[in-house]
């Protein structure tokens, strides 16, 4: 790949690896590349552009941008949508602080808690996962995050995978639906350094129950320990792909 052509906003992947990036920010001179990683969706970090390996990245498809164009909103969409960007504008605008975690934190904390840090941090990720536009601040815009190679069934599909051993938990096929459940619960109940069966307990709790006269109980079919284990590590593994900057 060359990179002599890379642009903003553009997505890259590293061969051989389902890491998929949009660039959000390149320097003067293409000393310095910001890069939002669309599958984990952790905060951006800012990187030497000579770091980058061109021969281990290529070009790929955006799996996730939201359409610029606004013809067939409600006045009521974009009056809501307009009122989100009018926070966010100056702080997505702010580069390249807003891609340093001490200047981010400092640019965050001077907004005075009106919205909160993590209203905050959930617009930040809409804009940069949605393609930079603020159409993705459209209310209930369906989230359209990538999945890559991940194998993501419908509903009434057979579940995927190898059978359950005998008196374990059978789970469920893990849908797009469910995963949007599951990093809901990753961050809102678990912390670094916190038990991540107390999360996933609180998350079946919360999210797979149903009434059962006049009473609340645990549905039979829920995700097990095992998946909700399992994609925790799959969307948060820190180990950076070929080609990308540590």
């Amino acid at each position: 790949m060359d990179l002599g052509t890379l642009c903003v906003n553009e997505v890259i992947k590293s061969k051989g690896s389902d890491a998929v990036y949009r660039v959000l920010w390149i320097s003067y001179k293409r000393v310095y590349i910001s890069l939002f990683n669309l599958i984990t969706q952790d905060m951006p970090f800012v990187s030497l552009f000579s770091d980058l390996d061109g021969s281990l990245l290529e070009r790929a498809e955006d799996p996730s941008s939201v359409p610029a164009i606004d013809t067939f909103l409600s006045v009521k969409a974009k009056e809501a949508r307009n009122e989100i960007w009018r926070l966010m504008e100056p702080i997505v605008k702010n580069q390249p602080a807003i891609y340093i975690p001490k200047e981010r934190s400092a640019i965050i904390a001077a907004l005075g808690g009106k919205p909160d840090r993590k209203t905050v941090y959930k617009y930040l990720r809409q804009y940069w996962l949605g393609g930079l536009v603020p159409n993705c601040f459209i209310p209930n815009y369906r989230k359209r995050g990538f999945h890559g190679e991940f194998r993501t069934p419908g509903a009434g599909v057979q579940k995927l995978g190898r059978p359950s051993l005998a008196g374990s938990d059978a789970g469920m096929n893990v849908t797009p639906e469910i995963l949007e459940i599951f990093k809901k619960s990753y961050e809102n109940d678990y912390f670094e350094g916190g038990n991540l069966k107390d999360a996933y307990k609180k998350m079946v709790a919360d999210s797979f129950i149903k009434l059962v006269d006049g009473q609340y109980i645990q549905e039979e079919a829920h995700p097990s320990y095992g998946q909700y284990a399992y994609w925790y590590h799959k969307l948060h593994d820190k180990k950076r792909p070929p080609g990308i900057p540590k």
